[in-house]
């Protein structure tokens, strides 16, 4: 498993996308996976995977990086490579990793766009449980991660069994976590079961701009 930034690059037209993962082997299994199915959260990089194909693009590792400076060194790199203002980078860097540090400028420009009717949560109102929950699994606090040996156990013990959804095991996209099912993940990140099951079904592309996926098809 490898830490750090990594790059996405279209070989014809030389456009490059960054990004960073405490597990980029399995990020870039995501990105393939959405790609190949047309339903890529980046519409920008998506249309060029349909445009020039998949042999068109390599992925390869940029730098590899602490967990902690993660953020930190997606921003250099994207600003180093041009690749928001000539690439398929559709920000600036350093969103959405668990445990980042933002100053105060990014809270603001991060509250600005988060705001108004067209968030699709415009108008959501959440207990007061629910944003305790939310705050807490938003301070990076470490959370589990199964084995190799219990992802294999698991999907040893599945083969050739038809599991209903909320018993598949899952991965966040974006740290690279897996759960044992769709209930561990939302108590672990403080997401609803509910939104993390649709985003796993395909029902809507992200919870709180948060992605997740079934480990097994």
């Amino acid at each position: 498993m490898t830490t750090g930034i990594y790059c996405i690059e279209n070989t014809v037209s030389s456009k490059k996308y960054v990004g960073m993962a405490q597990n980029i082997e399995a990020r870039w299994r995501t990105h393939k996976c959405e790609l190949r199915k047309n339903k890529h959260v980046n519409r920008h990089l998506q249309n060029a995977w349909n445009k020039y194909g998949e042999n068109a693009f390599e992925f390869y590792v940029i730098e590899e990086a602490t967990k902690e400076d993660l953020s930190t060194k997606e921003k250099i790199w994207i600003d180093k490579l041009g690749t928001a203002k000539h690439g398929y980078n559709l920000t600036l860097g350093g969103e959405g990793q668990y445990g980042r540090f933002l100053t105060d400028e990014q809270k603001k420009h991060l509250s600005i766009i988060n705001t108004g009717e067209k968030n699709p949560n415009f108008g959501l109102k959440r207990s007061e449980e629910t944003r305790r929950r939310m705050s807490e699994a938003m301070k990076g606090k470490k959370r589990g991660r199964m084995s190799k040996r219990q992802r294999d156990a698991i999907s040893k013990g599945n083969k050739g069994k038809k599991r209903p959804w909320f018993n598949k095991a899952v991965i966040h996209v974006e740290t690279g976590e897996t759960y044992e099912n769709i209930s561990t993940a939302a108590e672990k990140t403080g997401l609803s079961i509910s939104g993390i099951s649709k985003v796993c079904r395909g029902e809507r592309k992200s919870i709180h701009k948060q992605h997740f996926q079934f480990l097994e098809a």
